[in-house]
């Protein structure tokens, strides 16, 4: 009886196993890093076109307010220089609505305008209805407060001033409902002057003038901002229970990140100079996500 042989089955080795296997993970893994990698990309990216979004509201917001300021030598102005955040209020021709009754509706002519960053690091701005009858208080809620100087003085009285006649709202803790969230990304308010010499000042007049004057020495407000998100925000340094960015005391790392305005410069070219990415202490993850934007607002003649 004859036997044929068995027929041999064609099959992979062990070791062309382990080679195939080591190739898809190495697959996977350049798979996993372009995705990734692309993920990373279309987040920044993102964030970027949300910053600029904010910043071009922002700004568009303030040039109408700016555009239609009450420049009068008898109102006051309240451009706050400080170390940190700066904050303005002033007269201005932009629409507004009323808040107390019993014209809550009705549409006013003139407004209390105002900017801030809150305790929250989000910027604020005061939107108050006013009158022109020249009294603190109306049956409309406030009116534009005139400056008056006692006899022989240059000095005006205290209460015809912006902080002496709003005393609860011209500060940067007020809780006025007129105040409003414009932006929950913007933490950093900065500004200065550009005056008619061309020179660029944090003081809004030419000297030896020691006054504002009705602004007449200011050509534009040159106004800085700087934008961080959310998610960016998180990682910046907090307090034992990580809930609450640290505050002034222990010296917030977000605000001295970048530094005041200087006369003779404008705020980016302070800005731009990279301290905040080396000598704040901000995490660097944070400090790659802060954008800074800056516009020259230029002041009408009138």
């Amino acid at each position: 009886m004859r036997y044929r042989p068995a027929m041999l089955t064609a099959a992979f080795s062990l070791i062309e196993l382990l080679v195939a296997i080591v190739v898809l993970v190495l697959l996977l893994l350049v798979i996993t890093q372009l995705i990734n990698s692309t993920s990373a990309t279309t987040v920044n990216a993102s964030k970027h076109m949300d910053a600029d979004s904010h910043a071009r509201m922002i700004f568009d917001r303030m040039a109408i307010d700016f555009d239609k300021m009450v420049k009068r030598n008898d109102v006051d102005y309240a451009f706050l220089k400080q170390t940190g955040n700066d904050a303005m209020w002033f007269y201005s021709e932009a629409p507004a609505y009323f808040t107390g009754s019993p014209g809550a509706s009705a549409r006013s002519t003139v407004s209390l305008v105002g900017y801030r960053i809150n305790s929250n690091y989000q910027l604020e701005r005061l939107g108050k209805g006013l009158e022109w009858d020249g009294t603190p208080t109306s049956t409309l809620g406030g009116s534009v407060v005139f400056l008056t100087y006692p006899p022989g003085s240059t000095m005006p009285l205290a209460a015809s001033t912006l902080v002496g006649s709003w005393p609860t709202t011209i500060t940067t803790t007020s809780t006025d409902p007129d105040y409003n969230v414009l932006s929950d990304q913007a933490y950093r308010l900065e500004f200065c002057f550009q005056l008619r010499d061309g020179t660029l000042s944090t003081n809004p007049y030419i000297p030896p003038a020691t006054t504002l004057n009705g602004f007449k020495d200011v050509s534009a407000i040159i106004v800085a901002i700087a934008i961080l998100d959310n998610s960016s925000r998180k990682i910046v340094k907090r307090n034992s229970t990580n809930s609450i960015l640290l505050d002034s005391t222990v010296a917030n790392q977000m605000i001295s990140a970048l530094p005041d305005a200087v006369s003779g410069a404008s705020v980016a070219q302070t800005w731009n100079n990279g301290y905040y990415l080396t000598q704040s202490g901000l995490p660097a993850g944070a400090a790659a996500q802060i954008r800074i934007y800056q516009r020259f607002v230029y002041l009408n003649s009138r």
